[in-house]
């Protein structure tokens, strides 16, 4: 079986101002594919709503060389790594049209009961539909430092509240994973988001937001690498639960279009 692949032209619809293809809009690219690669198997959307299952994803770790211009017919292709018990590893590669790399990226997803919100096995049946499995287009790991460690070189640049709306929530009733993309980059400052592109970026869903949670964006700044963020957001009541952490590396390379 060849890796699942779908043809996109890059539309108006989210551009940056040299015409490069916003990295959100870019995301949807990647996530509409991996959504076409279910709807071609004999188990399709209608099933996973039918039966209450879904594929959660929890991580992404992404590489890109390049970022496309409206109307460029870009490639996207995606394919199975690895299965293990309820959790999935989907790779995902990106390219123009010509064959010149723009994205590579790794993520592991859980499936899951939505009744419960419990992880379950998936029917052996329907794994058999993806394979084969083919290695991994970038590592799942990448170089940023924690947050969380003791000698963090991050620092508190911003902090701001949102709201969670219905135009925020996907098909399994939360937050569609691609809006945490755009609330974190809504707070790059304005000189690095004008004249920088992001390259590296690295995504952990932590815990699920709803419609009408109350969301507190904190962004923290790299003290010796200014290009190097990290948007927390969580919860803004109670134990402020985190929803999902965005690492981003960006890059001045980038900027119109150009290639590292």
């Amino acid at each position: 079986m060849e890796k699942f692949q779908t043809l996109y032209s890059v539309d108006y619809q989210s551009l940056n101002p040299d015409l490069t293809v916003t990295f959100p809009r870019l995301m949807y690219y990647v996530q509409e594919t991996s959504i076409r690669h279910t709807e071609s198997t004999s188990r399709p959307m209608r099933w996973y709503m039918e039966n209450r299952r879904g594929w959660l994803v929890t991580n992404w770790s992404i590489r890109l060389s390049e970022y496309p211009k409206l109307m460029d017919n870009i490639i996207v292709k995606t394919y199975p790594i690895h299965f293990k018990g309820a959790i999935g590893e989907r790779g995902f590669e990106a390219f123009k049209e010509s064959g010149e790399p723009l994205l590579a990226a790794h993520s592991t997803w859980v499936f899951a009961d939505l009744v419960n919100n419990k992880p379950v096995r998936p029917p052996i049946e329907l794994l058999d539909e993806y394979r084969p499995e083919f290695p991994a287009p970038t590592e799942k790991k990448m170089g940023f430092q924690s947050l969380a460690a003791e000698d963090s070189p991050y620092y508190l640049a911003s902090r701001r509240e949102l709201t969670a709306t219905r135009r925020d929530i996907d098909t399994n009733e939360h937050v569609n994973n691609i809006k945490y993309i755009e609330w974190a980059f809504d707070d790059i400052p304005e000189d690095v988001y004008r004249a920088s592109r992001a390259r590296e970026i690295k995504i952990t869903y932590r815990n699920q937001c709803r419609a009408g949670d109350a969301v507190l964006a904190e962004l923290y700044r790299h003290s010796g690498d200014p290009q190097s963020f990290v948007s927390i957001l969580k919860h803004a009541d109670g134990d402020q639960a985190v929803f999902a952490e965005v690492y981003a590396l960006w890059d001045k390379n980038l900027i119109g279009g150009g290639s590292i």
